[in-house]
Order: structure tokens, then sequence, then C-alpha cells
């Protein structure tokens, strides 16, 4: 997909995520199917031994420790596994947690900010902690920009909105959020951590390609 546009790659990418996520939840909730086959059966020539076991030999064969004790490693050695699996997914999902309620409370204490252009129900907001425009929420979304924001031009405040403003339109908050639950489930799995970088790389693309339509390239490249 290396010539699709940035937008399809996205598209696939995040479709990839919900497919990973939803596939766990369709063998919990849909109905089991059973099947039977018919196996005919061999028959097996019987087979009279010529000499009979002697009282020794039947005492070494129950003297035979059972394989209950390599079947018990076996079962510590997936519950360790668990248990790793476990702690780590809900180490890193607390850390998302933690980040979402990071931003809520700057969002809380932000300063508010008219925009032209910005629709009604979406708020413009500054606050100190913010380096770079970003965007959250999903119902009642926001976009928060740095202080000194007000000091920049109108085309450069206008590129900046756009950008923010095609996050909220493509519903990338959601999808990001979806896709880093994810990556939190399959931790141990390099490519969900892959996935997860093409996918806020993708993301920014197809925000940039909307701000190219209406601006000059290297205007917004000196101003990245």
């Amino acid at each position: 997909a290396g010539r699709w546009r940035a937008s399809r790659r996205h598209i696939m990418v995040a479709a990839a995520f919900t497919g990973v996520l939803i596939l766990p939840l369709t063998g919990l909730l849909l109905p089991t199917i059973s099947l039977e086959v018919d196996v005919p059966r061999m028959a097996q020539p019987a087979v009279t031994p010529n000499v009979l076991p002697s009282v020794e030999t039947s005492r070494q064969v129950e003297s035979v420790p059972p394989s209950s004790v390599q079947e018990q490693r076996g079962t510590n050695v997936v519950t360790i596994l668990r248990i790793v699996w476990a702690v780590v997914a809900l180490t890193l999902l607390l850390q998302m947690l933690a980040s979402h309620w990071r931003l809520r409370r700057i969002r809380r204490n932000a300063l508010p900010w008219t925009v032209a252009g910005v629709p009604r129900n979406m708020d413009v907001l500054l606050h100190s902690e913010v380096a770079a425009p970003l965007t959250l929420g999903f119902l009642r979304p926001a976009i928060l920009l740095p202080m000194h924001a007000p000091e920049w031009t109108d085309s450069e405040i206008r590129r900046a909105v756009v950008h923010e403003l095609e996050h909220i339109r493509r519903a990338d908050w959601p999808i990001q959020l979806i896709a880093r639950i994810v990556c939190s489930l399959y931790w141990f799995m390099p490519l969900s951590w892959i996935a997860w970088r093409r996918l806020c790389l993708e993301a920014e693309r197809s925000c940039d390609d909307a701000v190219l339509q209406e601006s000059e390239s290297t205007e917004y490249a000196d101003q990245l």
C-alpha cells in the first residue's frame, strides 16, 4: 500500500486493530458449533502373549511414577506466563488511563480562546503544558494550543486549526484509543507496536494533506 494515500493506509491499519480487538470477543459471544464425523474403526487383531507376565514385571509397572508431575510443572509455567501477561497489560492500561486523566485536568484548567472557523460544539483552549496543538475528546472534542498561539500569524493559526479539525473529523481520538488498548493487551507482539506507530504516522500525514489543499507546502513546512 505504499502508493496509496495516507488516509487509505490509515483506514487499513485501523481496521486491523479493530479486527484484532473483536476477534477474541466473537469466540466468547458466538454460539459453539460441534460437528460429528464418523471415523471407521480399524479392527485390531488380538495378540496373545506366549509368556505371561511375572509378578516382578507387574510390580515394576505399578511402581512407574505417573506423568502428573510433568503436567503440574507445565501448568505452573502457564500460570506464571499468564500472571506476567496480566501484570504488564494492567500496567500499560493504567499508564494510558493516567495520561487520559492528565489531559482532562489540562482541559479543565485551560483558558478558552475564540478562533474563527471552529464549530460551536468544539472548544479551543490554551494551556502552558501543551507544547504543540492536539485534540482530545469524542462527544465534545476540544483543540488544545500552546499559550503563545495568539502570537502566531493568522495563516499559521488557520493551518494549525485545519490540521486539528481534520483529526476530529476523522475520529482519530477514539481510533487511537482502541489501538492503544490492543497494544496493551498484545504487548508481547512487536508487530502491534509497529502498527501503532504506523497508525499515528498515517493519521498525521492525512491531516497534513488536508492542510496542503489550501496552503502552500513551503509555508506549512516552515511552520512545522
